[in-house]
């Protein structure tokens, strides 16, 4: 039975995908899920706040951050 596909213009030998969940948050699970068979995997989506979240607390926690003076000088 010939099962090819194709999703989004790229072939794929059969149409069983993963869908997005915590199976594709880890590396090595995916990787076990391809060599499984998985035609695909879809990620979990980035949303934009959760990326300015990230980098927000990226830098309040940096050491260049506590190096500056604006907020020395603020409060004076």
């Amino acid at each position: 039975m010939e099962l090819n596909t194709t999703y989004l213009g790229i072939p794929l030998p059969h149409p069983l995908m993963v869908g997005a969940g915590p199976l594709s948050d880890d590396i090595d699970v995916v990787r076990e899920l391809e060599d499984a068979g998985a035609a695909a995997i879809v990620l979990r989506s980035l949303y934009e706040e959760e990326i300015k979240g990230e980098q927000i607390e990226a830098f309040l926690h940096s050491e260049s951050h506590g190096d500056s003076s604006a907020g020395k000088s603020f409060l004076m």
